[in-house]
């Protein structure tokens, strides 16, 4: 059947409800343009329901796009950063026949310490999370989670050793990393090589 048909594309799809609530997940990551194109008078409650779900629809108009920090096969985990500090967290089974447990480092998505998560499909509370999180997913099935930041890691500053603003010196390089903030890290520290980070006006070298 056509459902929702939420896309950049207005193409008919034959999905499952699970999918197509992952589809408009996926795109809402991506803060992507958002086209219906089914017939309105063929919606059934559920997909009424993915369609009007405001909490959703605010990741996507935010602006902000997703960078991915897990991809092992069909276990696919989105994060971004909202400009409150808040993380959006998106979790991801790409597989169609069975369930997949997907894990991911808060750290790679740039919580410090520990954060509240609140399901956005759902509004529940998702408890207070830290270290690593585990969920259980059914086929094509996406949990998308708001953390806020809470305790001493509320308004942290970090710095990121991969900045163009930062100096590189004897050796030391940026190199892509999947599970690092921001996607990149500095790597060959040491030995030579060293790392100044610029901070405001002062600067602070790392030799290691």
């Amino acid at each position: 059947r056509d459902v929702t048909g939420v896309q950049t594309c207005a193409l008919p799809i034959w999905i499952t409800d699970a999918e197509a609530q992952s589809q408009l997940s996926l795109w809402s990551m991506a803060a992507s343009p958002l086209l219906l194109g089914t017939d309105l008078t063929n919606l059934n409650s559920t997909e009424l329901g993915y369609l009007k779900n405001t909490a959703v629809i605010a990741v996507d108009q935010d602006g902000i796009d997703a960078r991915r920090i897990v991809s092992n096969v069909n276990q696919q985990v989105f994060a971004k950063t909202e400009q409150n500090g808040d993380v959006i967290l998106g979790l991801f089974n790409y597989g169609g026949s069975a369930s997949q447990t997907v894990t991911v480092s808060l750290a790679a998505a740039g919580i410090r310490g520990s954060a509240t998560a609140t399901n956005l499909w759902t509004g529940a509370s998702a408890g207070t999370l830290s270290g690593t999180y585990s969920v259980t997913l059914g086929a094509g099935a996406v949990q998308l989670l708001k953390l806020v930041p809470v305790g001493g890691t509320a308004g942290a500053t970090t710095y990121q050793a991969a900045s163009s603003a930062n100096t590189l010196a004897g050796g030391a390089a940026v190199a892509g990393c999947n599970a690092c903030l921001g996607g990149q890290k500095v790597g060959f520290v040491g030995n030579g090589g060293t790392l100044t980070f610029k901070i405001g006006r002062a600067s602070c070298r790392e030799r290691v």
